[in-house]
């Protein structure tokens, strides 16, 4: 996906920022100190969301086999 950039000094604009100013519906760049409105994808959060599921099935799975190969305690 292309990156979103400062209307006034396009500098990069990550997508955490993006998530953030979503919700205060501005942000404020670090450089030029300008506000404007950035507008994100839907599908971005559909793609996070995803990957954090993933990570936390892959997390759960891998704990449960580790777990499983321990020898008994006596």
């Amino acid at each position: 996906m292309k990156a979103k950039k400062c209307p006034y000094c396009s500098k990069r604009i990550s997508y955490i920022s993006g998530f953030s100013s979503r919700r205060k519906s501005e942000y404020i760049c670090t450089r030029c100190g300008k506000e404007s409105k950035v507008v994100i994808n839907k599908m971005i959060f559909v793609g996070f969301a995803l990957a954090v599921a993933v990570a936390a099935v892959a997390t759960v799975v891998t704990a449960c086999f580790i777990l499983s190969r321990l020898p008994a305690s006596v």
